[in-house]
């Protein structure tokens, strides 16, 4: 990919832009063995299937805000999942359910109105 920047005289913003994600999992995999002790414990304390559901979770979150680039109903969806959080939590008080849940779906409203002042220009995106 670098061969094909420079090839093209491309600007250095491209050059960092495209060396970035190597050099993040390079200090990812050079820990590997802290990873894998932390799998390890998390698995004996409180079972692997504990440990499986968050990362379920976040992989569901972020396919929402993939697709949300192109649907932007998709983003309410998300939103109403965020509503639905603290009324399955034991700790919090009522009136902080009550108000989060509010707040949650009002603002699940406003990516479903359309877009005013401008088209899609889903090209760019």
């Amino acid at each position: 990919t670098n061969i094909l920047f420079s090839v093209q005289s491309l600007p250095c913003q491209y050059y960092v832009y495209c060396i970035l994600p190597e050099v993040l999992w390079w200090v990812v995999l050079r820990r590997h063995e802290d990873i894998y002790a932390a799998l390890r414990n998390t698995s004996k304390s409180r079972g692997l299937l504990s440990l499986l559901f968050p990362c379920a979770l976040y992989l569901a979150g972020i396919e929402i805000l993939v697709l949300s680039f192109f649907y932007r109903f998709v983003l309410s969806i998300g939103v109403a999942g965020l509503a639905v959080w603290p009324l399955v939590s034991l700790r919090i008080p009522w009136m902080l359910r009550i108000g989060w849940l509010a707040s949650c779906a009002s603002l699940a409203v406003f990516p479903s109105l359309p877009v005013v002042g401008r088209e899609a220009n889903t090209p760019l995106v």
